[in-house]
């Protein structure tokens, strides 16, 4: 991949990682929160694994950003991986209980959920595509004419 499509993939990844971070900010998890036997309330469990969640797509978005800096194929790689790595922590906040959403099917949460998902899992195909193309010596060269 040259130069000019690699910071394209670049500039995408970084715009789908902010988008997703700023639509995990506005939209966040649930805003009820639960009472406990001391009666104080705390915020329900998906409000956290969105807050997990802003600081990994913040770290996908710099990762992505960073390779606008680098001219090798190792550089690039690591940017990509970087970015993938980030992003799939993300759904496995989201999808898994290690961290996970509220119980309850008809929640909130669970509808702001796929929204940042789905651009999340924009930035791990861009990223797949990186590491896949990652080597600028494979670029396309123009023919020279005898």
């Amino acid at each position: 991949m040259n130069k000019r499509n690699w910071n394209i993939l670049c500039a995408v990844m970084t715009a789908l990682s902010l988008i997703a971070t700023v639509l995990a900010l506005v939209l966040g998890g649930c805003s009820s929160c639960v009472e406990t036997a001391a009666g104080s309330c705390v915020p329900m469990k998906c409000h956290w694994t969105f807050q997990a969640v802003i600081l990994f797509e913040l770290l996908a978005a710099v990762a992505a950003g960073l390779g606008f800096t680098t001219p090798g194929k190792h550089g690039r790689v690591v940017c990509a991986l970087m970015a993938a790595l980030a992003s799939a922590c993300t759904l496995i906040a989201f999808y898994t209980p290690l961290m996970g959403l509220c119980a309850a099917e008809g929640m909130a949460c669970r509808q702001h959920a796929l929204v940042v998902s789905a651009f999340v899992a924009a930035v791990i195909v861009c990223a797949i595509i990186g590491l896949v193309r990652s080597d600028p010596a494979k670029a396309a060269r123009p023919k020279k004419e005898l």
